[in-house]
């Protein structure tokens, strides 16, 4: 598995486009309704390039909204995650206000503040994907010693294919596969999933 995982995150993986446009107007109401405009014209055309490259239905498409803000006189801004634009100015600044004060611990509250872009973020639906429980074999446990904090074990080596789900290996162990190895210590046990993932719980 460790050498699928580029290959098995690419067909999981959502349809995503990012976009980000320039505003930089103060944050008063003229300049809540600049970022209202830019973020109703970038859902457009993102759901037109989903639709385009990827295949995305309109009404599939979901959105995460970020508005850049900073003091004035300030040359870096903080992104403000809004699930959608604020109603008033005056709750977006309180926005900002707190997500400053919780990124450096102070916020400038009596100081004028700008609003410097809008980010938005498109995704498409997750695939559905899914996968055959591993078949497993009869298993054919071997033996070797390892080293741990204890000093040198014995230990039983197993073959991951031969894995099946709802199996339990106890350690001390080594499991072997292509490309990888885990080793079970002493008070450790390793199952396996419906997907063949190993889950290692301490006892």
């Amino acid at each position: 598995m460790p050498g699928n995982f580029s290959a098995l995150g690419f067909v999981t993986a959502q349809a995503r486009h990012d976009y980000v446009r320039t505003v930089l107007v103060p944050a008063d109401e003229a300049g809540l309704g600049a970022v209202r405009a830019v973020a109703a014209e970038l859902r457009d055309v993102a759901r037109a390039q989903l639709k385009a490259e990827d295949g995305v239905e309109p009404d599939q498409v979901t959105f995460g909204l970020s508005v850049g803000m900073r003091f004035r006189g300030q040359s870096f801004d903080l992104a403000v995650p809004v699930e959608e634009v604020p109603a008033t100015a005056e709750e977006l600044v309180a926005m900002f206000h707190a997500a400053y004060a919780e990124r450096y611990a102070y916020a400038r509250s009596g100081h004028p503040a700008e609003i410097v872009n809008c980010r938005l973020t498109a995704f498409g639906p997750r695939p559905a994907v899914r996968f055959a429980p591993p078949a497993g074999a009869t298993p054919r446990p071997g033996s070797t010693r390892i080293y741990g904090s204890d000093g040198w074990v014995d230990a039983t080596v197993w073959r991951r294919t031969e894995l099946t789900t709802g199996g339990a290996v106890q350690g001390p162990a080594v499991i072997r596969e292509n490309g990888s190895t885990t080793v079970v210590g002493a008070g450790w046990t390793a199952g396996v999933d419906d997907h063949g993932n190993l889950l290692l719980v301490k006892e």
